[in-house]
């Protein structure tokens, strides 16, 4: 239906089927335009089989997991971390992607704290889907894109940016270092 477009699927926790990997390998021989996709839940098993099914297809993983999806294949990440510090996550990327990994693990480090301390709890605990997730980390970081989310999605408020804000303030300082947009 999109004709010539390229497409990029993404299997995230909203997904209402996941597709499997010989599902996956069989799609990207039927759609050659079927370029990317996003996975934000596979285990190493399942990732190396979709590589094995779709091995022309660019995978992109989880936030925070990036050395480990970089050493087997992946392609890179789409990070909502990006919108709290774009700087800081292009420069783990570069670091993974030129093999650099004892170097990348710093960050990542940082960047999993921040997720298990501040960003999986709104989620987990306060039903905020990760667009208001991502409202969150784009305000702490000093964009401007509001709080507001669509409906059926329930709005975050200042007060997890605040969190956000004063989690980095305490425990990676680097995380607001520069300005975003």
């Amino acid at each position: 239906a999109a004709g010539d477009i390229p497409v990029v699927y993404y299997q995230t926790l909203r997904a209402k089927r996941r597709v499997d990997s010989p599902l996956l390998g069989e799609l990207c021989r039927q759609i050659p335009t079927l370029i990317g996709m996003k996975d934000n839940q596979a285990d190493g098993a399942t990732f190396q089989a979709m590589r094995s099914d779709a091995p022309a297809l660019s995978i992109f993983g989880a936030d925070c997991r990036l050395i480990e999806r970089m050493t087997a294949g992946g392609r890179g990440t789409y990070s909502s971390l990006a919108g709290l510090h774009p700087g800081q996550m292009l420069r783990y990327y570069e670091l993974c992607e030129q093999g650099r990994f004892d170097e990348a693990v710093s960050l990542e480090r940082t960047f999993q704290r921040l997720m298990e301390k501040v960003l999986i709890p709104m989620v987990r605990d306060e039903q905020l889907y990760d667009s208001a997730v991502d409202r969150v980390q784009r305000m702490a970081g000093g964009g401007v894109c509001g709080l507001r989310c669509a409906r059926p999605y329930r709005s975050p408020t200042q007060e997890h940016v605040a969190r956000v804000t004063d989690w980095c303030r305490l425990n990676a300082p680097e995380l607001l270092a520069s300005p975003q947009y």
